[in-house]
């Protein structure tokens, strides 16, 4: 289970994330050369597809079952279109 929190999400455990990764529903991200992760997007479903920007400034991902996720590849959480 991943609850957001104010400012980052919080897992239940560490079996949780890893699940989460294989599934394919997570989007985490590393400002520190893999020092420590970020989750940017927690799907319900598995994302199928990932698109960055060249200038790898905006992200796109998407599923069947979420639908099209579009956002801030900075921090900032995508949110669905």
């Amino acid at each position: 289970m991943i609850t957001k929190t104010s400012e980052a999400f919080q897992f239940d455990t560490i079996d949780d994330v890893v699940s989460d990764i294989a599934k394919g529903k997570l989007v985490i991200v590393t400002d520190d050369a893999g020092k420590a992760y970020r989750t940017l997007l927690s799907a319900k479903g598995p994302l199928l597809g990932f698109a960055l920007s060249a200038d790898g400034a905006t992200l796109h991902a998407g599923g069947p079952d979420d639908g099209l996720f579009a956002g801030d590849a900075n921090g900032v959480a995508p949110t669905a279109i």
